[in-house]
């Protein structure tokens, strides 16, 4: 799974690709794994998890507050000053807090652009996320099958997971073209073009992929991990 922020395109200035392209580059993701979460998480740079079914993103936002400014000068601002405040909205919980205050000393360092944070009630949330009334909005999506198009179909043209107002009727194109494409290898690349195009654009700004932390005692037998987290308790026995 990938945590990630939503940008609502339909608001300045996230309307902006420069803009939303250098907020998500400017954010830290290593420092957040290291100092906030610290069970093994890794960054993320893609919105597909890395090995998704074989299948590795080559598009990525990384990590580079240098051209991020640089950017944020291409949109036609003359520093990050200048850029109207945006607000962080999240699911009340004290990580996402954490995580959220983070990445607002981050795109004020780095850019000089001013965050506020709102945290709402989970029902609260998820309508103002319906409804478009956000302008940045803490995600995540656990991939129900082990498939990169099981994430990238998240923002398709009216899907009901893309909630940030983006449409792209080329990144359309190629998730239909995949699905209809019988060779793996010809698929993929298909998803790794639609891949570039929703980074490029960046109606969203990964922060890390998921990890899973289980207790499993010595005397548990037939045990093995997934990536999918579905384990079959048949298989399951304790040894004295």
């Amino acid at each position: 799974g990938t945590y990630f922020y939503r940008f609502n395109v339909t608001k300045p200035p996230l309307d902006n690709p420069l803009v939303r392209r250098a907020l998500a580059m400017s954010i830290d993701r290593q420092v957040i794994c290291d100092t906030l979460l610290r069970a093994g998480q890794t960054p993320a740079v893609a919105f597909t998890p890395p090995d998704e079914g074989s299948y590795v993103a080559k598009a990525e936002i990384p990590y580079d507050p240098e051209a991020a400014r640089a950017l944020i000068a291409e949109a036609g601002y003359e520093s990050g000053a200048d850029v109207p405040p945006v607000e962080i909205l999240y699911n009340t919980d004290d990580l996402h807090r954490e995580i959220a205050e983070a990445v607002q000393a981050m795109w004020k360092s780095e850019l000089g652009i001013d965050a506020r944070i709102l945290n709402q009630d989970w029902k609260t949330y998820l309508e103002s996320m319906d409804l478009l009334d956000y302008s940045v909005c803490r995600s995540s999506w656990w991939g129900d099958v082990l498939d990169p198009i099981n994430f990238l179909e998240c923002f398709e043209i009216d899907g009901g997971n893309n909630r940030t107002g983006w449409t792209d009727e080329e990144f359309a194109t190629l998730l239909d073209a995949a699905r209809k494409e019988p060779d793996e290898a010809a698929r993929y690349e298909l998803l790794q073009q639609a891949e570039a195009i929703l980074l490029e654009e960046a109606p969203i700004a990964p922060v890390f992929v998921y990890v899973t932390t289980q207790l499993v005692s010595e005397h548990v037998r037939g045990f093995k991990q997934n990536m999918l987290n579905h384990y079959s308790w048949k298989s399951f026995s304790l040894a004295p």
